[in-house]
C-alpha cells in the first residue's frame, strides 16, 4: 500500500478493539485476510487468542504471502493453535504453501 511500518500500525491500532471487554461484546469472528505479525500489538493477540480460545469466537484466516509465516519460514502468530491446520514451514515455496489439515 505504500505506507510505512508505523503509519500502518497506527492503522492496526484504530481499528482494533479499545478492550478485550469491548471485543467480546461488539464482536463474534475475527478474520485475517494476509495480516502481518509485525503490525499488531502483542495484547491484540491475546485477546483474540482469548476470544477464540475462551469465548466462543470464530476464526478465520484467510492466506497470502503475510499469512502462515510466508517465505520468512516463521511460526506465524501465538494464533497456531487455533487454527486448523498445521503450518510446516520447511515445505513453504513461493507461490504454493502446503498444509497439513488436522
Amino acid at each position: 500500500m505504500g505506507f510505512d511500518t508505523e503509519t500502518m500500525k497506527k492503522f492496526v491500532r484504530l481499528y482494533m478493539p479499545g478492550s478485550f471487554e469491548h471485543l467480546l461484546q461488539d464482536f463474534d469472528l475475527i478474520i485475517l485476510s494476509d495480516a502481518n505479525l509485525k503490525l499488531v500489538d502483542s495484547k491484540h493477540m491475546d485477546w483474540m487468542h482469548r476470544a477464540v480460545a475462551d469465548n466462543r469466537f470464530g476464526l478465520v484466516m484467510i492466506g497470502g504471502l503475510e499469512s502462515f509465516g510466508a517465505a520468512r519460514a516463521e511460526p506465524w502468530t501465538p494464533l497456531d493453535d487455533l487454527l486448523s491446520v498445521s503450518i510446516i514451514p520447511a515445505l513453504w515455496c513461493t507461490g504454493i504453501s502446503r498444509l497439513r489439515w488436522l
